[in-house]
């Protein structure tokens, strides 16, 4: 499974349109582990 998700993930990254996808994920991650660690 691990090798399946690596084959994904190498695809995805050299997929120029898959950037643009990638960085809203990498902001949408940054946002929640901010909101997350932040004192409610």
């Amino acid at each position: 499974m691990t090798t399946t998700m690596k084959m994904a993930w190498n695809r995805f990254w050299k997929e120029e349109d898959g950037l643009g996808t990638l960085e809203i994920l990498m902001i949408i991650a940054v946002l929640l582990i901010i909101a997350i660690a932040l004192p409610k």
